[in-house]
């Protein structure tokens, strides 16, 4: 049966698609990339342009108790002091849950309170005090090592466990009370119902002497949940623990913004990142109307999730601090952050403590999940918090209850940096592994048994499929023999401990199912301001305009595809300029940033509904033209033609067309909701999980130095249907090697004495590079079972994610004992009994 007879919203059958899912299309945006012609935020100079640094703390927890900066200023090549007592700036602190900050947030619960520039720092590396424009980053630099500063230094806290002991110092002591349903604005709250989950949140805390630093206290429960009954029905039980440290997201491209001020008092900036910024938070900030804002897009290099609209991060001061100094001097300002002041934590630092029970089998009866977690865990994105998301996602578990007690620490700045489903992904893999061993089985075996969705067996999910007119196809099978047949896993594949080779070392595997994420489940609400864009007929071209940055993930040729096929235009004939060439002076044509996951899934339902629109628009003003009616005719490689007779056509460019446009905030409920789209939504974002992927990684590991080397590793994802095959590979190339950098050797290392960071910087904290791992064998299966427009899945976040997952298990199996996060030869000899 055809595709589009079961998907209804899909709309075209593949070989049908002359655009999306093509492979050797030539990027829009390599040339720019290979010539240097692209325009990224550090490259942005402007005529007279100064260069600003920022104070960062150097302390966990310190206030100024005086500032003198007298000798900065008399330094020649100066031109700006920007102090945080100055009139100018604001002394406002801004919270992610204050009333009239929450609503322009994604999440307030993955954001701190930050000033546009402030006396007091709650972690090192927070930018606060004083800001400097020169002449040049040397002499910024020269000048903020003679600003004499005298510090309050207070007491901190940056370990999870003794920031949840009473009598803990205080993190943010200025604070008299907390209410943690403050923060409850969940994503998916309409889906969390008595039916399917229940969520309960402890009370906050009032006066300082009951403060112990709790941010939240969440109990999440599958409907149905008997522990008791789950874990009576078990033939075993396994209660283990596992701690994670914190690691660092990176993007190659530090941080920076340009600012200044037009003559009739807007301001323009330009500013490099994933997202676009929520100007509703910099209108708090620098005290202006959102719509004195002009906004530039560059491209950004590599976010990797990044900060962005969703967040309040340390980063956000670049535009005030920006701002104000272009005020000051009449010139524009680029603000440059450090190395060590762009790095953002993870939010998978915490300790778990697990019980599962399971059958003879491989059928697991039960999980209950206790943790302990830091503040850049907390998403507030149920079951997420409580690290059971995986299990009620993807597997017929009917027993599911998880707690989670989330702590503020005097830590760096945290958000969602290279996906915020880690520790769901780690908890998940720890219990298959371990489970798999215990029955003799691989980890597969055991996803297999447990496959299925909300408690819901695979019954129930094929149920569904045919329910909503979606092909029902055994994705987890699929993705689990083309993986497994990728590296011989059948062959190689031994009990731990049982894998010793030839060189003395020990030979380890660790199998990750799981499933794709659910970003494209259907459209965001036309509502969600920040997501509309413009096309308009030019000469018989299409030209996209939607203010956004580009991060890497090609939306440029991307977004182009999904117009053309929409519409039924030659790609060539379809155009979206440079990202440092849409201007735009108002925020309406915001298309957003993201990355992999939201791309051409979330992001490009507008696009495809904006060109729906257009066309609509060209085939009524043609068929005024021709004597008929819009029914009889269609648009086909940019030619108007007769349904009856294809051969009887006429170009677009020559009718009279120019100017004609739509735009996607014209009339949103006529468009999302009416008869322009011709067709309903797919299934709502409560829908099921229904495409899997599965990731291999191969070890060595040398039981004398404790080192381990990844010698193999293969990715297998049912991507739905990949807008951009080469892009859509990239993305699942570079996120495992990001996944396994994460779980193998990446690890923030602090000094306990003062609360500091020891290896800011990428020569003490160290990655994974292509160097180190430069083959991932990587395998897409497209059932176009994607919620997303034509049938695509949410893909860049995947790999990352549940490789993140998997080296400790891949040890496991090589060495027989387990090594927390992350596997350095340390842990690893430690674990063998040799350090």
């Amino acid at each position: 049966m055809p595709a589009s007879d079961y998907q209804y919203w899909l709309g075209k059958e593949k070989e049908d698609l002359k655009a999306i899912s093509v492979r050797g299309i030539h990027r829009r945006d390599a040339d720019d990339k290979t010539t240097g012609k692209g325009v990224y935020g550090r490259d942005v100079k402007l005529p007279g342009m100064l260069y600003a640094r920022v104070m960062m703390c150097p302390h966990a927890h310190a206030k100024i108790k005086s500032l003198d900066t007298s000798a900065a200023e008399a330094l020649p090549g100066v031109r700006a002091v920007l102090r945080y007592d100055d009139p100018m700036v604001p002394p406002r602190i801004i919270h992610g849950w204050d009333p009239d900050v929450a609503p322009h947030i994604f999440s307030p619960n993955y954001t701190m309170p930050t000033y546009t520039l402030g006396h007091e720092a709650f972690y090192e590396g927070a930018p606060l005090g004083v800001a400097i424009a020169a002449d040049d980053l040397d002499i910024a630099d020269e000048a903020m090592d003679l600003v004499k500063v005298e510090w309050e230094v207070k007491d901190f806290v940056i370990d999870v466990e003794k920031a949840l002991e009473p009598g803990a110092p205080h993190v943010y002591d200025y604070m008299t009370s907390f209410d943690p349903n403050a923060l409850v604005k969940y994503r998916y709250a309409s889906s969390i119902t008595p039916e399917t989950e229940t969520i309960e949140i402890a009370p906050g805390w009032e006066g300082k002497e009951n403060a112990n630093n709790i941010k939240k206290d969440l109990t999440f429960t599958l409907a149905g949940t008997d522990l008791e009954a789950g874990f009576a029905a078990a033939d075993d039980t396994i209660e283990f623990s596992f701690r994670k440290a914190e690691v660092w997201g990176f993007s190659p491209e530090i941080l920076s913004t340009v600012c200044r001020w037009t003559d009739d008092g807007m301001l323009e900036f330009w500013q490099g990142g994933e997202a676009v910024p929520t100007l509703a938070i910099y209108s708090l900030m620098v005290g202006i109307p959102e719509d004195k804002f002009i906004p530039h897009a560059p491209y950004a290099g590599g976010q990797f999730g990044g900060w962005d609209f969703s967040s309040l991060f340390p980063q956000a001061c670049q535009i005030p601090v920006g701002a104000f100094l272009s005020k000051k001097t009449g010139m524009p300002v680029k603000v440059v952050f450090q190395r060590k002041d762009e790095q953002f934590a993870e939010m998978d630092e915490g300790i778990h403590n697990i019980k599962v029970g399971y059958k003879n089998d491989g059928t697991i009866t039960a999980i209950q999940i206790d943790a302990k977690v830091a503040q850049i865990h907390d998403m507030g994105m149920l079951p997420d918090t409580t690290g059971g998301g995986h299990f009620i996602e993807s597997t017929s578990i009917p027993n599911v209850k998880g707690r989670s007690i989330c702590a503020f620490l005097n830590k760096h700045g945290f958000g969602a940096y290279r996906c915020e489903q880690q520790i769901n992904a780690q908890i998940k893999q720890q219990v298959f592994t371990r489970v798999a061993a215990a029955v003799g089985v691989d980890e597969g075996t055991i996803a297999l048994i447990n496959n299925g969705q909300e408690g819901h067996d695979m019954a129930y999910v094929s149920e569904f499929k045919q329910n909503n007119r979606v092909p029902d196809i055994d994705s987890l099978g699929i993705v689990l023999d083309t993986a497994k047949n990728a590296v011989n896993f059948d062959q190689k594949f031994h009990a731990p401990g049982e894998g010793m080779l030839p060189n003395g070392k020990l030979h380890g595997m660790c199998l990750c199912p799981n499933h794709e994420f659910s970003n494209g489940a259907s459209p965001y609400p036309p509502e969600y301001a920040v997501w509309f864009l413009h096309l308009s007929v030019d000469g018989g071209k299409i030209f996209m305009t939607g203010h956004r940055p580009d991060c890497g993930v090609d939306g440029r040729t991307g977004f182009c595809r999904i117009i053309a096929d929409t519409m039924g235009m030659k790609l060539e004939d379809v155009l979206y300029s440079r990202p440092q060439e849409a201007l735009h002076s108002q925020p309406s044509t915001f298309l957003n940033g993201g990355g992999g996951s939201v791309t051409f899934t979330s992001i490009s339902w507008v696009v495809v509904a904006t060109a729906r629109v257009l066309k609509n628009k060209i085939l009524a003003k043609a068929a005024a033209m021709l004597g008929t009616t819009s029914e009889e005719l269609d648009i086909v490689d940019s030619h108007i033609i007769f349904k009856a007779d294809p051969s009887n056509s006429t170009p677009i460019e020559a009718l009279p067309l120019t100017g004609m446009t739509a735009i996607s905030r014209e009339n949103t409920s006529e468009m999302y909701y009416g008869g322009y789209l011709n067709m309903p939504f797919p299934p709502s974002p409560a829908s099921l999980f229904i495409s899997r992927c599965v990731n291999i990684v191969e070890v060595e590991v040398d039981p004398e130095t404790g080192g381990v080397e990844i010698v193999n590793a293969v990715a297998a994802n049912d991507v739905g249907l990949s807008i951009g095959p080469e892009t859509t590979e990239g993305q699942m190339y570079g996120g495992a090697i990001m996944g396994y950098s994460t779980s193998g050797i990446e690890e923030v290392v602090y000094d306990p004495p003062t609360g500091t960071r020891l290896n800011p910087n990428f020569i003490d904290y160290k990655i994974l590079t292509m160097a180190d791992l430069s083959e991932v064998e990587c395998h897409m299966i497209e059932s176009r079972m994607g919620y997303g427009p034509y049938g695509s899945c949410g893909i860049g976040e995947d790999n990352c994610t549940f490789c993140s997952a998997m080296m400790p298990a891949a040890v496991y199996n090589a060495t027989g004992v387990w090594v927390d996060y992350p596997t350095t030869p340390e842990r690893v000899l430690k674990a063998l009994g040799k350090a």
